[in-house]
């Protein structure tokens, strides 16, 4: 494992993000035997920190982690969680939510504690809540040992926020393909700028480049036959200057694994590596699919359609042209047509799609087929 010196710390470069764990089959509910074997797996390989907030896997995830890490000694890992501003709407909140997720993770401090996709809107409730104030009270007293936030907007907003406090690290998404069409380098060069530690989350865009197809899978085997797709995402994350760690939410053993074998055997990228990057994320920008990355903040949906899913069924059927596939796994999902267009969905939306357009971009193409 590779380690990054950070204050009186050493932070596994590859971190453990608890927002795609395991689920039973046919459930939604964390499949807690899996979950806990690939946490032991990863934390026998050097994997020290790991990342939960209020509301992942429908607020389950921190219950989770309390039942899982609670059995290690407490300085032998490092827990991140996270204030939801969205669901705070009075410093009185702030305080109640903040204790839950002491309970809830059964811990009694937390070693970095961020303030949630913070965007405009969302920092300055922030600050008018006095929720700052209070955090840095938390901090004073123990129970919070590093401060820092997570971002989704535009760069000049991320300027503002980082120019309010000196903030102790941030989290940015930033993956190959999101370089460009998230403006990922900006906010790179920005936090690189102000010398703050960037901890990267997405680096595989929630899976989606995980899930090549074949013309572009084999630009990377054709530089390095052994290697995932999975693996490429990480190691451009891993070659940055200034990252603290790179996050990757696991949903099963393998995920843990390949990742474990992709740090412990990182070089930096050579030229022909970085070609290769190059030449895939220009396809990707060429192709037809939904850029969703499943983080699920979009639901729940007033009509109950599953959103995250209906875009993953609609990339895999572009990615296969399997139309038998596509209408069956979307037959499993509350119609499309359903949506009443209410756009509850959208402002929640950290990639800032345009939710309502593209659910019938999906509903048209499926009656292409009927």
């Amino acid at each position: 494992m590779k380690y990054i010196d950070f204050k009186d710390k050493k932070i596994s470069l590859l971190s453990f993000g608890l927002m795609r764990l395991p689920v039973v089959a046919n459930s939604k509910d964390i499949d807690y035997e899996l979950g806990a074997k690939m946490i032991d797996y990863a934390i026998q390989n050097g994997v020290n920190y790991f990342d939960t907030a209020w509301f992942y896997h429908e607020y389950k995830s921190e219950n989770f982690v309390g039942s899982v890490l609670s059995k290690y000694p407490r300085n032998s890992y490092y827990l991140a969680d996270k204030i939801p501003m969205w669901e705070v709407n009075s410093l009185d909140d702030a305080k109640k939510l903040f204790h839950a997720q002491l309970d809830k993770c059964k811990t009694t401090y937390f070693d970095f504690y961020l303030v949630h996709a913070l965007n405009d809107k969302s920092f300055t409730k922030y600050l008018d809540l006095k929720v700052h104030t209070y955090l840095l009270e938390l901090k004073k007293l123990g129970y919070i040992k590093h401060l820092g936030f997570s971002f989704h907007d535009k760069p000049p907003i991320l300027q503002k926020i980082i120019d309010f406090y000196d903030w102790e690290f941030c989290q940015l998404q930033i993956n190959y393909y999101d370089w460009y069409e998230y403006l990922s380098k900006e906010q790179y060069q920005i936090a690189r700028k102000a010398k703050l530690p960037i901890i990267i989350m997405e680096p595989v865009r929630g899976g989606m480049l995980a899930n090549l197809n074949d013309e572009q899978v084999n630009i990377f085997r054709s530089i390095n036959p052994s290697l995932s797709s999975a693996a490429w995402g990480l190691k451009y994350c891993f070659n940055l200057d200034g990252v603290l760690t790179v996050l990757s939410g696991m949903s099963n053993f393998e995920h843990v694994t390949d990742n474990i074998n992709t740090i412990n055997n990182f070089n930096f990228l050579s030229s022909s590596e970085l070609n290769a990057i190059d030449k895939v994320t220009d396809l990707l920008r060429r192709s037809d699919y939904i850029a969703c990355t499943n983080c699920r903040y979009c639901l729940p949906c007033t009509e109950d359609i599953d959103i995250p899913k209906a875009f993953d069924f609609y990339n895999k059927y572009r990615k296969t042209l399997q139309q038998k596939q596509f209408m069956i796994d979307i037959d499993t999902l509350t119609p499309l047509n359903n949506c009443s267009a209410c756009g509850m969905c959208e402002p929640k939306c950290p990639q800032k799609l345009e939710i309502i357009k593209l659910l019938k971009k999906v509903n048209n193409t499926l009656s292409l087929f009927k």
